[in-house]
């Protein structure tokens, strides 16, 4: 190997040519006729804006860099691992020679080569967002994306990256993905242990119950837990109560390889497919039901239940005339800049167009599942509680200060009261008059 051309300074020219090709082809022109103003690119170094789409050619200007004969073999090589770094959120551990960081997204250690130290002061900053690339053997952080204040605002981040690709949790540790592996296998095997099944359709009141319980079991693996789901289950009202009271019904059900996942409301998603009458009539709570499982982000509304019942249906067409007409009617309540044309379009492609939080081929599991294995959910959830519980120390405190403040009041009122001469006697002023002719007025 040689020792210049791997070197630091080997990325650098290589970042540098990147650039300039990237000015001289006017990318950044390109991309800023699409974007809002305040998200307007106004950095070449970053290298974050190289993954910007540019509408009018329909290509990404790293793909553009990857076909040009501007560039070698090996600063392709390059080019296509920063097409491929994956953006986090990370905490500066040491800067003894190399960055040591954690990567809160895949929760694992890096040594990394900073190419612009002057982006970063660690004395000052210990949190962060980049893209980290790996070449070769080593690993490059071009620049920092954006500096954060807290650990808080870093997990954030971690949050809204992970609600659409989960996959990222895994990316690059082989070790956290054997724990993801193995975590899928239990939530499976358990879950058909206690239910039954690999579904189960709850009433409304106690699904909740349920899953939190479940949840909390496959997380501790305490037995008192299986124990109190399987305790829930049995409290089940009988399909005839549930019939008689018009209950509504939640799906829980598993899949191997993504895990768990509930659906609201069920029965009436259910109902409304199997209608056998060509004019649907939604009501607004149906419309309203709808709405969450086609538009919204809302986890206990999955895409996945659509899919079952799609996999489920005997007239598929059907089921996607229905899915037409059910996304045509609540799309009534939304704007729109540009309607998706659905017309020829398949189920997956339909709700990929349609649920910002559902990627059909990048999303390898679910909400519940994230929660149960990511450490960054989970530290969430802890300081979510600790905010919580402070709030509500707060809360006491300021009503245990409003009653002692209301107890002096009432003291220095009687105090007062006590103190008042009779109407008729000198006023307490010292002005000579009664204290009628005097500061009673002012007292009352």
């Amino acid at each position: 190997m040689n020792n210049s051309a791997d070197s630091k300074e080997f990325v650098i020219n290589a970042l540098n040519k990147l650039y300039d090709f990237a000015i001289k082809n006017n990318f950044k022109k390109e991309i800023n006729k699409h974007l809002p103003r305040d998200k307007q690119l106004k950095n070449y170094w970053k290298v974050e804006f190289l993954n910007n789409f540019i509408p009018e050619i329909y290509k990404y200007p790293l793909d553009i860099c990857l076909e040009s004969d501007v560039f070698d073999q090996r600063e392709k090589e390059f080019i296509q691992a920063a097409k491929g770094a994956a953006g986090s959120s990370f905490e500066i551990l040491s800067n003894e020679n190399d960055l040591c960081i954690y990567n809160f997204v895949n929760e694992k250690e890096y040594r990394a080569i900073l190419i612009n130290p002057k982006a970063l002061n660690p004395s000052l900053n210990k949190y962060f967002m980049t893209k980290l690339i790996k070449f070769e053997d080593n690993y490059y952080i071009p620049d920092i994306v954006d500096l954060l204040e807290d650990r808080g605002e870093a997990l954030l981040f971690v949050k809204e990256l992970l609600s659409t690709h989960s996959e990222a949790m895994y990316k690059d540790n082989p070790k956290k993905e054997e724990e993801v592996k193995n975590l899928l296998d239990k939530i499976h095997s358990e879950f058909i242990d206690i239910f039954g099944n690999d579904e189960v359709l709850l009433d409304e009141d106690i699904a909740s119950e349920a899953v939190d319980v479940f949840v909390d079991f496959i997380k501790c693996n305490y037995a008192e837990k299986k124990e109190e789901a399987i305790k829930i289950l049995q409290e089940q009202p009988s399909e005839e109560a549930a019939l008689a009271k018009e209950s509504d019904h939640t799906l829980v059900f598993v899949l191997k390889d993504k895990g768990l996942y509930v659906a609201k409301h069920y029965n009436v998603l259910k109902n409304i497919y199997e209608r056998k009458t060509s004019s649907w009539v939604y009501t607004e709570i149906e419309k309203d039901i709808l709405s969450e499982y086609f538009f919204e982000e809302r986890v206990e509304y999955s895409v996945e239940s659509i899919l079952k019942l799609y996999e489920k249906s005997d007239d598929k067409e059907k089921f996607l005339t229905t899915t037409r007409h059910i996304v045509y009617t609540v799309s009534e309540d939304y704007e729109f800049e540009e309607f998706p044309d659905i017309k020829n379009s398949s189920l997956l492609e339909i709700l990929d167009s349609l649920k910002p939080e559902y990627h059909s081929e990048v999303k390898q599991f679910s909400f519940y599942t994230l929660n149960m294995t990511s450490k960054t959910a989970d530290e969430l959830i802890r300081l979510a509680k600790e905010s919580i519980e402070k709030i509500a120390q707060l809360d006491e405190e300021i009503e245990n200060y409003k009653s002692q403040i209301e107890e002096c009041i009432e003291d220095v009122n009687e105090d007062e009261s006590k103190k008042r001469p009779g109407r008729n006697e000198p006023c307490y002023c010292g002005s000579g008059k009664k204290y009628k002719k005097c500061c009673l007025k002012f007292d009352d």
